[in-house]
């Protein structure tokens, strides 16, 4: 993760945002340009630019997924009181606090497995689960595409995950679209199929991305994989 050692200097640390579902919503040009620069992609949910030139394009606010949020956070790549802000704000969200009446004392929780007490003065990995956390399956894969030096955005309606550029969205067309699968999950011809009907339509390369039993990323494009079954 070295994205930022080549970017002009910006003083970003007063940045106002907000935390919506793990998404990131603020207004600043300045912050939107220095994350674009870095090949994370907000999307813009404002009305229409005021210049003609640029008509097609929305303006602020802007939205910056969780994904991306991830990302920055775990590999600092905002400058350090920023990173805590956004930290602070996720972990509040993650974790609102209730103040219950005067005199209220929560009751005490009880542990259901009486052996989680005895791993608390052990070392815990703290890593996601791409085997059985959905969300972190998809970070995985979002994480790889984006150390490849590739852009991300949603791919939502083109029935994938991921639509995947070679350069910047605003002004490439994307190459390749990416459904994210569980290791040895079972999908059906007609969703293949159905994936790579879109996927020729629309001018995109449409692949599978999963992780293997050695935590590798890895991809099996859908064309080739229905070449092999039929």
């Amino acid at each position: 993760m070295e994205e930022s050692k080549d970017l002009p200097e910006m003083d970003l640390s007063e940045t106002e945002f907000s935390i919506v579902n793990s998404q990131m919503v603020f207004t600043s040009i300045p912050m939107y340009k220095h994350l674009s620069s870095m090949r994370l992609v907000p999307q813009s949910v404002g009305t229409p630019c005021s210049s003609k030139s640029q008509s097609y394009q929305l303006g602020p606010p802007f939205v910056l997924d969780s994904f991306s949020l991830r990302l920055i956070v775990e590999h600092s790549l905002l400058d350090n009181p920023l990173c805590d802000k956004i930290s602070l704000k996720l972990a509040q969200e993650k974790n609102p606090s209730e103040e219950g009446p005067v005199g209220y004392t929560e009751e005490p929780e009880y542990a259901e497995d009486p052996t989680c007490i005895l791993k608390k003065g052990t070392p815990q990995d703290n890593r996601c689960n791409p085997w059985a956390d959905s969300y972190c399956l998809k970070y995985e894969i979002f994480k790889d595409l984006y150390n490849r030096g590739l852009y991300c955005t949603n791919g939502l309606k083109y029935g994938a995950d991921f639509l995947v550029y070679k350069g910047d969205p605003n002004l490439f067309h994307s190459e390749y679209m990416v459904k994210v699968v569980y290791l040895n999950q079972s999908l059906g011809i007609r969703e293949l199929v159905a994936l790579e009907r879109v996927a020729k339509l629309t001018i995109k390369i449409a692949r599978l991305g999963y992780v293997d039993s050695d935590r590798t990323v890895k991809y099996i494009q859908v064309e080739h994989y229905l070449l092999k079954e039929s």
